[in-house]
């Protein structure tokens, strides 16, 4: 048994060992491979600073109306907050007081 066991071991470890280096070396890309990988890299970054500068214009045009927004609303906000003046005011309380 402890002979059939080594032998076992024996198979078990030279499979392991012969096949061990195949999977550690791991192919180099070719030039055109790196090649190819730059080109998709470049094309990723034109996509996303499009988008980007898409989401920034964006951002830039509902910034802008919100502000044009708030600025209508204070200039509504300050006209009504406007009491007018008119010289009838204080005239009449002095009439109505001088006619006691």
């Amino acid at each position: 048994m402890s002979r059939n066991r080594a032998l076992v071991l024996a198979v078990v470890l030279g499979l392991t060992i012969t096949t061990a280096p195949a999977y550690a070396a791991t192919p180099k890309p070719t030039l055109a491979q790196i090649e190819a990988a730059k080109k998709a890299e470049e094309a990723v970054k034109k996509v996303s600073y499009s988008s980007k500068e898409v989401a920034q214009q964006a951002v830039r045009a509902t910034s802008e109306a919100a502000k044009k927004a708030v600025a209508a609303t204070r200039e509504a906000a300050d006209q009504a907050m406007r009491i007018p003046k008119s010289k009838d005011t204080n005239k009449g309380v002095e009439s109505s007081v001088n006619k006691k």
